[in-house]
């Protein structure tokens, strides 16, 4: 009795060869490359679009706050700055035509026969934290605060201004600003309104956002 054999199979298994896998494996390298780019710019836009929105919200919340009160302030005052020194006599206002970081805005009590003038019965302060908070950008938020006197005070606006050194217990009316005129943030246009000239910043030194702002408001009468 006579016995075939299947001469045609093999025992060799097939398999890429090293050609084959550098190439699957350029491939690959660059599909990851164009993922991870694609991820990248859309957690870029992401954040330009958050911090865009987040400009916009303290753009508007510091307008509406600053309307409410200057409208009903009897007048305002322009320091340089914060800074105790730049802001504890009467010497220290700045005049028509010129900037400043701080603004005073004073609110006046009744008559008061006992002394001369009306006292004074609240002040609120808006002001570019340039003492703590500066920045490499020449960025500093805004903060507000507001004291009110009673009875009124006879005493002079600088002696009534809260010390510098309580600036950053104050909440952030805007997370960054910066001011365009000689670098200050609110402008005495002739005594009687109060010009805010720059832009509100948010974001960080690797993507920044800017929003001009400018803005005239005046005290009543």
């Amino acid at each position: 009795m006579c016995s075939t054999q299947n001469t045609n199979k093999s025992d060799r298994k097939s398999g890429m060869t090293l050609p084959e896998v550098l190439i699957a494996m350029i491939i690959l390298l660059i599909i990851t490359g164009v993922v991870l780019n694609f991820v990248v710019e859309g957690l870029k836009a992401s954040y330009i679009s958050e911090q865009r929105n987040l400009v916009n919200s303290d753009t508007r919340q510091f307008t509406r706050d600053i309307i409410d009160d200057a409208s009903t302030a009897n007048y305002f005052l322009i320091y340089n700055s914060f800074a105790n020194g730049d802001r504890d006599a009467k010497a220290d206002r700045v005049t028509d035509g010129v900037s400043g970081d701080f603004l005073l805005l004073v609110y006046l009590g009744d008559y008061d026969s006992s002394i001369p003038g009306r006292p004074i019965e609240k002040i609120v302060g808006y002001f570019r934290d340039t003492v703590a908070s500066l920045t490499s950008n020449n960025t500093a938020p805004i903060r507000r605060f507001e004291v009110s006197y009673s009875p009124a005070s006879s005493s002079a606006p600088e002696a009534l201004i809260p010390d510098a050194s309580n600036a950053s217990t104050y909440d952030d009316l805007v997370d960054q600003a910066k001011g365009f005129i000689d670098g200050k943030f609110f402008y005495n246009y002739g005594d009687k309104s109060i010009m805010m000239n720059g832009s509100v910043v948010r974001g960080n030194n690797a993507e920044r956002v800017k929003n001009a702002y400018n803005f005239v408001i005046a005290p009543r009468i």
